[in-house]
């Protein structure tokens, strides 16, 4: 057995591999002791002090080793600190107080104590989206961060087959090998200019274009540009030797500040939507954009714009959206659009995360060495209306005030005493810094702030903003403050770093994902091609996604690069609706170390089979079928760079797996899930259990709800009909409060116990006992679908079409 795990471990350390584990946020929660056992459904939350301090309900079913079949029902009022984990987006409860126990039914103190014990013991930790949708229930109303800019971008209108060509700043130019030919490299298409004519050269899917101008006169063109075929065939910039197969009629705009590209196949067809009486929306178009009245209103980067014409502009930024926005159903393919439509629940979920602290401990002796932190010698400008100055040629945050240098860095504020380091953990913050404007492209910094220092280390609290570029404004979540940010850079593209903006990118928010992504599309009236470029700021990782897709398949290719942790990947996707086949290939590089994954699926069948490998000698494949009865089995091997094996087979049926493990050293075990409910979020034992503020224990099965009482078990309780039961139903999305989330400086807000995120004990005591619980049961049921699509790895988009890939 141990020659098995230390070939498992060896193998692990090059092959990823799920492995069999207790899933931490899983209920209910089997919690087995020496008297008996806990079957803990999902926490309730009732309070959540800042972020900080929680107090929450939880039903608890108790069966007693002693002999008695009964089933105790309880309910658990438990306080205690949180911690709030973006990454697997959970929510810790540590320093638990149990503050009161109810049995269901009758007073039952015996069992009291041994409640109290184990469920101060039993971990807690729970999905993060529970707790957003239990507090945006209760939210009115969200002021908006000051100094973002109110004007609209430059918005395009085009109808017929259509390129945004956007080159920000100045062109700037990477030679390519010995052909006559530069790289422009913050094109956001792929782009050439030769260097001797200085004509352009423009890679559009399979055919080539050139103009003397970036900004018009572009003309499609035979074969490929003259001496571009010296370049390497094997090199970075083989996907250059293209030469024209296709000459398509297409439009290319050139753009060099931001500029939103509304692009319809045609005059705009509208559809109405019926809930939203008057409301339609253009069905021939990937923008959002909407009719009503004779009005038009686009949606980017979370900001709405009205125009009365289409085609003499005019868009003016709108704050205020008529209400029948608000009716359009979140089931409707444009219902994505309700986060950023104020007073939805949707906008609130949104807006409480982007508030959310992030904490970071580090020690006072962690010392922060930059490599090459500026271009040539450190250069500063005073950030205007303030008395802070600014490095001007780093791509770091570094500031200097009163002969201090500080510096932001992944949500940590270093010092030093002077401007190349090294950097120490800053036990203090100016507060001048909080003073930088909007405007500012280092605006991002004042949403991190020192919480707490001791003589070995520091706190740091950062909210969700800084890391995703989510604001709030005007009660909805926006992408970015709107102003634009030239990007630094010095002639010959040594050093270009782009700031990234709120336009020009099509951004749109994912309730998916909780994030905004970026779109840059050309539709014809039978298939498309995109050009979709994103960031994270929170990890560094930057990359693009090429699709194109027709009747019957799509294709895609991408490539992502985090030079924080030289992590370089490379992946094409193809999926065929007539053989009904997907096919996935990736490559992972950190330096000369490598990890490729091929997989393959066959819908139809059920079949599916995984490989990777890595520069490591380290090997996995694994099958996987799908059965007459409807059970899958699976089967593979992993093999270490060292020659040791592990040979693997398991069977998921009517929700069980088990898996078989045997390696080449002789060793074996097995792994499983025998209970019904292992791996069901939500779904408990008896149903899925809640806990009333009074001590008693409800159940909900389908429509209907049911209380239990000692004496005669599980009884429904009767409840209105028709249109009052869905009256009910919405009456928590509809309501108001009296509720403000704070707007305080984010510093003052993470250290205030009155801080936004709190519950109103009030209203909820004012709801009715079965109000509280159906809030609580669409919290959880929503919450724990909105955390697994969120957990979950990018749906591929099931539209269709062929690709080439090329080089970025």
């Amino acid at each position: 057995m141990r020659l098995l795990i230390l070939s498992l471990t060896a193998l692990l350390s090059v092959v990823p591999t799920h492995a069999e584990e207790e899933i931490p946020w899983q209920f209910p929660k089997d919690v087995t002791f020496e008297k008996g056992t806990l079957i803990v459904h999902a926490p309730q939350i009732v309070d959540w002090t800042a972020y900080e301090k929680v107090t929450l309900l939880m039903a608890v079913e108790y069966l007693s080793d002693a002999g008695d079949s009964e089933v105790i029902y309880a309910t658990v009022e438990m306080t205690g600190a949180t911690e709030v984990d973006m990454d697997e987006r959970t929510v810790r409860v540590y320093d638990r107080e149990v503050v009161s126990t109810k049995v269901s039914g009758t007073d039952r103190p015996e069992y009291s104590k041994v409640l109290t014990e184990r469920m101060t013991e039993t971990p807690v930790v729970a999905p993060l989206d529970i707790f957003l949708l239990s507090l945006a229930q209760d939210v009115l109303e969200v002021k908006n961060h000051e100094g973002f800019n109110p004007e609209p971008p430059n918005i395009r209108v085009a109808m017929m087959p259509t390129i945004l060509l956007s080159v920000p700043g100045k062109p700037q130019f990477q030679p390519m090998e010995s052909s006559p030919y530069s790289l422009v490299t913050n094109a956001n298409w792929p782009l050439l200019k030769h260097r001797v004519d200085e004509a352009y050269y423009l890679l559009y899917k399979e055919s080539w274009w050139e103009s003397s101008s970036l900004q018009d006169g572009w003309t499609a063109m035979s074969g490929q540009p003259d001496g571009i075929d010296v370049l390497d065939p094997e090199g970075p910039y083989k996907e250059f030797l293209v030469s024209a197969t296709a000459r398509e009629s297409v439009q290319i705009l050139f753009a060099d500040t931001p500029t939103e590209l509304i692009l319809l196949d045609g005059p705009p067809r509208t559809e109405a939507i019926p809930e939203a009486l008057g409301l339609s929306f253009a069905m021939n178009t990937q923008s959002p954009l909407f009719q009503y009245g004779v009005d038009w209103y686009f949606l980017a980067a979370g900001r709405w714009f009205r125009s009365d014409n289409l085609n003499k502009g005019g868009w003016e930024m709108v704050t205020e959206l008529p209400e029948v926005f608000s009716e359009i159903p979140a089931s409707h393919g444009m219902g994505y659009v309700r986060a950023s439509v104020a007073g939805t629940i949707e906008a609130k979920t949104a807006l409480l995360e982007a508030s959310l602290p992030q904490k970071k401990t580090v020690s006072v002796n962690d010392y922060l060495e930059l490599t090459a932190p500026y271009d040539g010698e450190p250069s500063f400008e005073r950030i205007a209306s303030t008395q802070i100055v600014r490095a001007t040629n780093s791509p770091y945050e570094i500031f200097e005030f009163q002969g201090i240098y500080y510096l932001c860095y992944e949500g940590v504020w270093y010092d030093s005493d002077v401007p190349e380091g090294p950097w120490k953990p800053a036990l203090r913050v100016p507060d001048v810094i909080y003073d930088i404007p909007a405007d500012s492209p280092a605006y991002p910094v004042t949403q991190v702030a020192v919480s707490q220092s001791s003589s070995t280390t520091v706190t740091f609290s950062a909210s969700s903003s800084y890391y995703t570029g989510v604001y709030s404004y005007f009660g909805f979540p926006v992408y970015g403050t709107g102003w634009y940010y030239p990007p630094y850079y010095r002639y010959g593209a040594l050093w270009y770093y782009p700031w990234y903006r709120s336009y020009g990118y099509g951004s749109f928010y994912n309730p998916r994902t909780g994030n905004y992504g970026t779109r840059q599309v050309w539709a014809g009236p039978y298939g498309g091609y995109s050009y979709n470029q994103h960031h994270n700021p929170r990890t560094g990782r930057s990359g693009y996604v090429e699709t194109a897709w027709d009747s019957d398949e799509w294709a895609s290719y991408g490539e992502t690069y985090n030079p924080r942790t030289n992590i370089y990947s490379e992946t094409e996707r193809y999926y065929s609706d007539d053989h009904e086949r997907f096919e996935m290939a990736r490559e992972i590089s950190r330096g000369d170390k490598t990890m490729n994954v091929d997989r393959e699926i066959d819908i139809d069948d059920g079949w599916a089979v995984t490989e990777r490998s890595t520069s490591e000698g380290g090997n996995m494949r694994v099958e996987r079928h799908r059965q007459e009865d409807g059970s899958y089995t699976s089967d593979g091997t992993m093999n270490t760079g060292d020659g040791k094996s592990v040979d693997f087979e398991g069977k998921i049926e009517d929700g069980q797996r088990r898996t078989h493990y045997e390696s080449s050293e002789g060793g074996e075990f097995v792994t499983g899930r025998g209970d019904e409910n292992r791996g069901m979020v939500g779904k408990g034992s008896d149903g899925s259990l809640y806990a009333g503020k009074n001590g008693d224990v409800y159940k909900k099965s389908g429509d209907s709800w049911y209380q239990y009482d000692r004496e005669n078990g599980w009884g429904e309780i009767p409840g209105p009909s028709g249109d009052n039961a869905r009256d009910r139903a919405n009456e928590w999305q509809n309501s108001a409060t009296d509720r403000i989330v704070s707007t305080t400086p984010f510093r003052e807000r993470t250290s205030s116990a009155a801080a936004s995120g709190s519950w109103n004990d009030d209203s909820r005591d004012r709801s009715s006992r079965m109000s509280q619980i159906s809030r609580d049961a669409h919290a959880r049921n929503m919450g724990n679908r909105q955390f697994q699509q969120r957990r979950s790895v990018s749906r591929n988009r099931m539209s269709t079409g062929r690709m080439r890939s090329r080089y970025r």
